[in-house]
């Protein structure tokens, strides 16, 4: 029995010498999931040091199990424990154990494997050469805003973020590009890397290329398009297209549209260009803009480049009239030698005669096609008399050029080419020496070629050998008013206010054989029958003052419609026409522009109208 007590008491003495194993707590371990297949590789034993802790390592032995209860009984330990495959979320028991004891502890982590971001790519990015911080538009250097990929990068995923760098060296060195929403690329094809990290600090490497694509090379400074200007408003018509070749300079696979700003040739919105043929919005000169685009597939950009193009609107030659020219030979024969240059003086007065060519021609048509001038204009024998002669006055500097023409008479029997009884030279009214001006009723037929000059449908010949009244046909010119205007030039002939036109009261087309108060004198010749038959509306109608230096006054009492006032003067030509509103059945004309002398005023209202003499003073 004493024997028994002895051992009990070494054996607690035993027991209270040996130090306890702790198992000291382990932090879990998580990896990514580089390939994202659900799986990764851990070592297990990194876990060791944290195990065993400030404990003697001599002696302890660390094993690790996939159960509670396998690392308790110490069976089925895990073998490969430096590479365990694991799915991640999964408890693993760590077993410390003194060998030389076998007292142990038990203590567990877990094992975690996180998802990696996706690798989309890899991945482009192209631009056209452009001219930002300090490159050309043919360097290949271009501004690249890298971010610009970002969301496409993460698939829409607003955890992940991304870190641009130069290279993967860089990317392992953490050294980040510091302006990647400005960067200017170094060679065209470059790759760069771009950094995707998640919230675990998983992180996949992707790539994106940078491609720098080549302008169009068009003629950046291509001659003005010009044309003439046939009105010399500023304003003509031009076809841009036919400065296509020009400015496309030979290369292929390029389109080229027209726009009139800057702004839209760079937009280069379809349907916004500009299309032929075209007048110009800015007077005698304009710039346009031409955008010469790649023509690629739709997957690429349409580089392009722009081009200044400036409209040039020039004059034609501000030529003077020229005269018609007469030789009095006095052999009556109708044929002379014409020196056709003396007009060129004439045309160029006020002019450099240096900035211009002048030639002649007996045709419009050779005129207008520079074909078959006058060989010797000095020295011309005309084939007519009288005859046109054609010139043709161009600016040597802009091509432009203006035709105009001119008489050559001679001392044959003074010719009368509408035969209206009025020589062509006695129908030149403002005596100019130009015959093509003189127009009486406004008809775009100059007198001389017109039968009837007023226009009040009774022929000139009739108004120049005396139609009734008696009047002896041997006076050439009548006058039957007495208003200094003869019959033949005058639109009221018997001066009582109703047009000669107008007093055709029968309706046939001619007043001539009108005569109401059957005296034998027609009706446009008798100053005692005016209206009486379709206009008494204007019976009270009076024009005051009369004379007049400033304005007159046109009352009426039914003069209440919108009326027509046409001024003309006593050659018949009209000056003035204006519509006005009266109100109170008067309206008020302004004359002080004109010079003194005798007009006529016709009042035309409601289908109606009545003429008065005004004389301005």
């Amino acid at each position: 029995m004493k024997k028994l007590v002895l051992f009990i008491t070494f054996s607690w003495i035993t027991i209270s010498l040996s130090a306890q194993v702790i198992a000291n707590p382990a932090p879990d371990l998580s990896l990514c999931d580089v390939n994202n297949d659900g799986v990764e590789i851990f070592n297990l034993t990194v876990n060791d040091v944290a195990i065993i802790g400030s404990q003697d390592p001599v002696g302890l032995e660390v094993t690790y199990y996939e159960s509670m209860a396998d690392a308790q009984a110490r069976i089925n330990y895990i073998v490969n424990s430096s590479t365990y495959t694991s799915a991640g979320q999964q408890t693993i028991f760590a077993r410390i154990e003194d060998l030389a004891t076998g007292d142990y502890a038990v203590t567990d982590f877990e094992l975690i494997v996180n998802p990696t971001p996706i690798d989309y790519g890899p991945f482009e990015m192209m631009l056209c050469d452009d001219e930002l911080q300090g490159s050309t538009s043919t360097d290949t250097i271009s501004t690249f805003d890298l971010t610009a990929n970002n969301q496409v990068i993460i698939g829409g995923d607003p955890t992940l973020t991304i870190t641009w760098f130069l290279s993967f060296a860089d990317e392992a060195a953490n050294i980040p590009i510091t302006n990647p929403t400005t960067y200017q690329n170094i060679a065209t094809p470059q790759t760069v890397i771009g950094r995707v990290e998640n919230t675990f600090g998983c992180k996949t490497l992707v790539t994106l290329t940078l491609w720098v694509l080549p302008n169009p090379s068009p003629n950046i400074n291509p001659t003005p398009l010009e044309v003439c200007d046939d009105d010399n408003d500023g304003f003509s018509v031009f076809d841009l297209n036919t400065k296509d070749v020009e400015i496309i300079n030979g290369q292929n696979n390029v389109e080229i549209t027209y726009h009139e700003t800057f702004a839209a040739a760079e937009a280069g919105v379809p349907g916004t260009e500009i299309t032929s043929p075209y007048i110009n919005i800015v007077p005698f000169s304009q710039l346009m803009y031409a955008r010469v685009a790649n023509i690629v597939p739709p997957n690429l950009l349409p580089c392009y480049t722009i081009v200044e193009l400036e409209l040039i609107v020039s004059e034609i030659p501000p030529i003077t009239q020229p005269n018609n020219l007469f030789i009095n030979e006095g052999d009556g024969d109708g044929f002379a030698v014409f020196d056709l240059t003396e007009n060129i003086a004439v045309m160029l007065a006020g002019l450099n005669p240096s900035d211009y060519e002048v030639y002649f021609y007996v045709t419009e048509a050779d005129a207008e096609n520079n074909t078959n001038p006058i060989a010797v204009p000095t020295s011309y024998l005309n084939t007519s008399n009288p005859e046109t002669i054609y010139v043709r006055v161009e600016d040597v500097n802009t091509g432009c050029f203006v035709v105009t023409s001119f008489e050559i008479l001679t001392d044959e029997t003074t010719p009368d080419a509408d035969g209206d009884g009025i020589a062509n030279e006695d129908e030149d009214l403002n005596h100019n020496g130009n015959l093509n001006d003189d127009d009486t009723d406004g008809d775009n037929i100059p007198n001389y070629l017109d039968s009837d000059d007023d226009g009040d449908s009774v022929l000139t010949l009739d108004e120049t050998t005396g139609i009734g009244a008696g009047v002896a046909p041997s006076y050439i010119y009548i006058d039957t008013d007495g208003d200094t205007i003869e019959n033949y030039l005058d639109n009221d002939d018997d001066g009582d206010g109703t047009l000669t036109i107008d007093e055709d009261y029968n309706n046939n087309g001619t007043p001539i054989d009108d005569d109401t108060n059957t005296n034998g004198i027609p009706d446009f010749l008798d100053d005692e029958v005016f209206l009486s038959v379709n206009y008494s509306a204007f019976t009270d109608l009076s024009v005051f003052p009369n004379p007049t230096s400033e304005s007159f006054t046109v009352q009426a009492t039914k003069l209440v419609s919108e009326t027509t006032i046409s001024l003309y003067d006593i050659q018949g030509k009209l000056l003035i026409s204006k519509k006005i509103l009266p109100q109170n059945g008067t309206l008020t004309v302004d004359v002080s522009s004109l010079e003194n002398g005798v007009y006529f005023v016709k009042v035309s209202s409601e289908g109606k109208s009545v003429v008065k003499k005004l004389i301005k003073n």
